[in-house]
């Protein structure tokens, strides 16, 4: 495992994770291209 040392580090470890995450009781395919979880 990679040491985070940034926010690119960090969004790519999220995305290289099989992570299941859901929002209101759906499962949400791409965390990281979701407009409510998307960074600004």
């Amino acid at each position: 495992m990679n040491k985070i040392t940034d926010s690119e580090s960090y969004l790519s470890s999220i995305k290289n994770r099989n992570l299941k995450i859901y929002l209101m009781g759906e499962l949400v395919k791409e965390p990281l291209e979701n407009p409510i979880i998307k960074r600004n």
